[in-house]
């Protein structure tokens, strides 16, 4: 449900400029008045042998990623400055935030990709199409209508195993997208290496996640199809403990410590088109969600949050108006079976409806806007909405601006857990915030390439913000947060060579305490480059240079300090590939090229540099 807030994409060199896939219907990336990075999976497995959903994201400007550990371990993601719970996560226009996570975030640290599909991320406030935890943006990985497939296996230090797969066509009436993808590795030691050698050991967290998706169409007649989409990941990674040393309470090494993230997708639908102007589909399925913690062969944590969905969608387009519109109904249920808390089962109803209208009052012209309203139990109707334009100045330039509100419930677990560290709070209130962003694009051929250059500036508002309070051990709401800053890209586009540059700057503050809002980088610079040395060979490179930030520290002994600046950090990444016939390629690639020793976040220690060489097959 992206298509309010669709935006320029920027792009593998690899993928022509293509529609935007959203729910409500495919909208031309450059008709879009806000920001959307699109990145497809098959080209940034073949270029750069990325593989997870997390070093995806870590080349998009304006996003921040946060990991602990290994793929499977947690990883949060802050977009534009503002809260790790504020950006939703979505397949295919699912949502994916579980109800029963502590604070509704989701794990992106589990995702793996198959290379049939690619991910949309989109910066600003989507409230009006999604509903809750929109404020931030949203990550949609969506399956692609191609035809083709590949395969690949690569083997790396640290006990790195990698596969993937994907084959997508038509057959007859049928239109299919089938992928998979696994992972798995010795790890290293999460303990940063400055901890006194009393509090580690040098053990290895290691961890395996896999991935599978099936995406189907069937015509049915002419004007009648069914569809069905599925998704089933499953990550499973070792961690180390706050709670450990002589004190019990210091950051330290603990070898029976493990988690398992689960995630299961499931929708059906059909869609009628009556007319060539209009479509008509009504759909339903479920998200199931399961998080489990253990100390050996103990279940300390365990977590279960469900979501069952109908909705009917419409859609009406001709030129030079797109309207589109849908009602959904969600019943929402967290459980806590076991734990160090008590028992919980809760569930939620949720009715929510909007509309979205885009349309061209001159050739040079794009007006877009969208309204939702949303029945949540407990919390009234909220009414969110977004505006935006877009102007084409002259030949290659263009002006664009959005306006949004959106806001966030929280989580049943947020209001209703209780342990021996949390108080239930179910007076909790929502999140509201107000955003607001312009730019500018300049794009222009330069021989036989093209160039594209981007400036973006932006600014979020969120008020009654929820945070932990470690004296009533409760989620409450303490204040408002401002997050504002400027995002600045350069893309090339030529025959043998492909590029990105962008910089983000970004100021975000608690307005009521005048602090800096916790690992938010006020700079932040990513390139990414490919380039065809021969027409066999091939070298990729990609850096990512995370700025200071503020974080929660530990001092050299796992004893808590309190918040302080950390030092920044680059991440370097090259990899080689070989043509060996028309379709088998050998790859060699290498991450943390410097061996950079740095900690995302505090008290977690970084990869080291890892080299891996694999197959790939494509048809």
């Amino acid at each position: 449900m992206l298509t309010s807030l669709l935006a320029f994409a920027l792009q593998s060199a690899a993928l022509p400029p293509e529609d935007v896939i959203t729910v409500t219907g495919r909208v031309p990336v450059a008709e879009a008045p806000a920001s959307v990075d699109r990145l497809d999976a098959a080209a940034l497995a073949k270029e750069q042998a990325i593989l997870s959903l997390g070093e995806a994201l870590s080349l998009v400007p304006g996003v921040q990623i946060v990991r602990t550990g290994p793929l499977g371990a947690q990883a949060s993601v802050f977009v534009r400055g503002t809260d790790s719970d504020h950006v939703l996560s979505a397949y295919d226009g699912i949502r994916l935030n579980s109800p029963a996570t502590p604070n509704g975030a989701y794990a992106f640290g589990s995702d793996l990709l198959s290379g049939g599909t690619s991910v949309e991320v989109l910066r600003g406030p989507a409230s009006a199409t999604y509903g809750s935890d929109a404020i931030g943006g949203v990550v949609n990985v969506v399956p692609l209508a191609r035809e083709g497939g590949e395969v690949a296996g690569a083997i790396g230090e640290l006990g790195t195993y990698e596969g993937t797969g994907w084959t997508a066509g038509q057959v007859g009436a049928l239109t299919y997208n089938f992928g998979g993808a696994y992972a798995e590795t010795a790890g290293w030691d999460a303990l940063p290496g400055r901890i006194v050698a009393e509090e580690r050991n040098g053990e290895r967290d290691g961890s395996d996640a896999y991935a599978l998706n099936a995406d189907l169409s069937y015509a049915l007649a002419a004007d009648w199809s069914v569809g069905l989409t599925a998704l089933a990941r499953e990550a499973r990674a070792e961690f180390d403990t706050f709670s450990g040393g002589p004190s019990g309470f210091q950051r330290a090494e603990d070898g029976d410590l493990r988690s398992t993230d689960e995630l299961r997708v499931l929708r059906i639908g059909v869609t009628h088109r009556p007319a060539d102007a209009l479509s008509l589909t009504l759909q339903g399925g479920g998200v199931d969600a399961d998080f489990e913690e253990r100390d050996g062969d103990a279940v300390t944590g365990a977590v279960h949050g469900e979501r069952r969905f109908v909705e009917g969608l419409a859609r009406y387009e001709t030129d030079p108006l797109t309207l589109s519109g849908g009602v959904t109904f969600e019943r929402e249920r967290a459980e806590v079976p076991v734990s160090f808390s008590d028992p919980l089962s809760r569930k939620e109803d949720h009715l929510g409806a909007f509309l979205f209208a885009q349309g061209r009052p001159t050739d040079r012209l794009v007006l877009s806007g969208a309204i939702r309203a949303d029945d949540y139990e407990g919390f009234g109707v909220p009414v969110t909405w977004n505006a935006g334009a877009l102007f084409t100045l002259a030949e290659g330039w263009r002006v664009r601006g959005s306006v949004g509100t959106a806001y966030n419930i929280p989580s049943l677990s947020e209001r209703y857990a209780t342990s021996a560290f949390a108080a239930p709070n179910p007076a909790l209130q929502e999140e509201t915030a107000f955003s607001a962003e312009a730019g500018i694009v300049r794009e222009q051929t330069l021989g036989t390439g093209r160039l594209s250059l981007e400036a973006v500036l932006f600014r979020t508002d969120t008020d009654d913000l929820i945070e932990y309070d470690f004296l009533t051990l409760q989620n409450v709401n303490v204040g408002d947060a401002r997050a504002q800053g400027a995002e600045l890209s350069a893309r090339w586009a030529g025959p043998r060579l492909s590029a990105r540059v962008a910089y983000t700057y970004t100021d975000a503050e608690n307005r009521d305490t005048a602090e800096a809002l916790l690992r938010r980088p006020e700079h932040a610079l990513s390139a990414i480059a490919d380039f065809a040395v021969t027409s066999r060979l091939s070298i990729a490179a990609r850096y990512v240079r995370t700025g200071e930030r503020p974080d929660v520290t530990y001092d050299d002994f796992g004893f808590y300090l309190g918040n302080d600046e950390v030092a920044g950090f680059d991440e370097v990444a090259l990899t080689g590939r070989y043509a060996l016939t028309e379709t088998l390629t050998g790859f060699v690639s290498v991450t943390n090229l410097l061996s950079e020793t740095y900690e995302q976040p505090s008290g977690f220690g970084s990869a080291p540099r890892l080299v891996k060489a694999g197959l790939r097959a494509g048809w």
